[in-house]
C-alpha cells in the first residue's frame, strides 16, 4: 500500500520520462496484485498520473488496465475502474 501512496504523491514532481519508464510500469503492475485492497489502490494512483500522460498513453497503457479491473472478483475495485475509466 505505500508504494500506492507513493505513486499518488510523487507523480506531480517527477519527469515526464521517470514518469513513464518508472512510475507507470509500476502502478500497472499493482493493478494484478493478489489483494484487492491494492488493486482497489492502483486505480487511484492510474488516476493521480491522468493529467501528466498523453492522450496515446492513457489509451494503449492505462485504459486497457481499467478495463480489466472493470472485471474484477473485487465490487469495490469493479466499481473504482468503472468510476476511472468515465474520467479518462
Amino acid at each position: 500500500m505505500t508504494v500506492v501512496l507513493f505513486i499518488s504523491s510523487v507523480s506531480s514532481v517527477l519527469s515526464d520520462e521517470l514518469l513513464i519508464k518508472n512510475i507507470l510500469p509500476l502502478a500497472r503492475s499493482l493493478a494484478f496484485d493478489p489483494v484487492a485492497n491494492i488493486r482497489f489502490a492502483s486505480v487511484g494512483a492510474l488516476e493521480s498520473l491522468y493529467s501528466r500522460l498523453d492522450k496515446k498513453t492513457l489509451q494503449e497503457q492505462v485504459k486497457p488496465v481499467l478495463e480489466s479491473l472493470e472485471e474484477d472478483k473485487d465490487v469495490d475495485v469493479k466499481v473504482a475502474a468503472a468510476q476511472a475509466l468515465k474520467n479518462l
